[in-house]
């Protein structure tokens, strides 16, 4: 196989029975003004068509890459993409959607920069009825996630935050946007670029992240302990309190009492530092 240059951006694709739309997204990458890439397809054993379409285009372009063998689901797929990606930027996308327009990859290249961690911009979707969702913020990501196909990360992202937790099995990506956007350690910019066209039907749209929903309201303060003001986290922890009372939910009560020490412990750090500071 022909070798290729260490490209700017790595496209790494989760894939399972996808026969009936790989075609389309590795035609959308195939036709970029830019070839500065390469596209990793993370197959967990597809028994259709998957694996001769991605042959296909790995026998057109060394640039494609098929790796086939089990898996624990999309999210763990995307951490052994992760692994052996060359690139210095990742790009996650699904075997359904598409790159939203020719010049969507010579646009992402020129828009970041050497102190960006985190870029993000926008994806099209019928299910969202048209774009989603321009620039976020912390309360904004309580309720709404950031499309994974409209994130570009360097890839020291994930040597500073660590991997997807593969237990959250339909959300992973939300509860690892929790963990860059409230980090203090990671740059994030939001760019005025639509990255893909997202496609409606995919594993979020069919499924709920039971598991996700129940610790949302925990993982948001814990992640952003040393961003979020006391009385957010306070607020959100009694609320969460109250819930957990209201519905006898013990499992969610424990989670409450063994987040709350973190909390404290930043005060009393904080605390500490400013004595120390007054009696100097």
């Amino acid at each position: 196989m022909n070798q290729y240059p260490a490209p700017t951006i790595s496209i790494i694709i989760p894939t399972f029975q996808a026969g009936g739309t790989l075609a389309n997204v590795l035609e959308s990458v195939a036709k970029q003004t830019s070839q500065d890439y390469e596209i990793l397809m993370m197959d967990g054993g597809s028994s259709d068509d998957t694996a001769r379409i991605a042959q296909t285009y790995c026998d057109q372009s060394a640039r494609f890459r098929f790796f086939m063998e089990p898996d624990g689901g999309v999210y763990h797929a995307m951490n052994k993409g992760i692994k052996i990606a060359k690139g210095q930027w990742l790009l996650f996308l699904g075997s359904d959607d598409l790159l939203y327009e020719d010049e969507t990859l010579e646009k992402l290249t020129s828009a970041v920069t050497d102190n960006d961690d985190v870029v993000y911009g926008n994806v099209f979707s019928t299910r969202f009825g048209g774009f989603y969702d321009g620039e976020f913020d912390d309360e904004k990501l309580i309720d709404k996630n950031i499309s994974h196909q409209a994130i570009l990360f360097n890839r020291r992202v994930f040597a500073i935050l660590g991997a997807y937790d593969p237990a959250y099995k339909v959300v992973a990506d939300w509860e690892f946007n929790f963990r860059w956007f409230l980090s203090p350690k990671i740059r994030k910019r939001h760019i005025d670029v639509v990255v893909a066209n997202y496609a409606d039907g995919g594993l979020s749209s069919r499924q709920d992240d039971l598991l996700f929903q129940r610790n949302r309201m925990l993982l948001y303060v814990r992640h952003g302990k040393d961003r979020l003001s006391f009385r957010t986290k306070s607020t959100i922890l009694l609320a969460e309190f109250k819930r957990a009372l209201r519905g006898r939910n013990v499992r969610l009560l424990f989670g409450i009492l063994t987040t709350i020490p973190r909390v404290f412990w930043l005060i009393r750090l904080k605390r500490t530092s400013f004595d120390e500071a007054s009696r100097a």
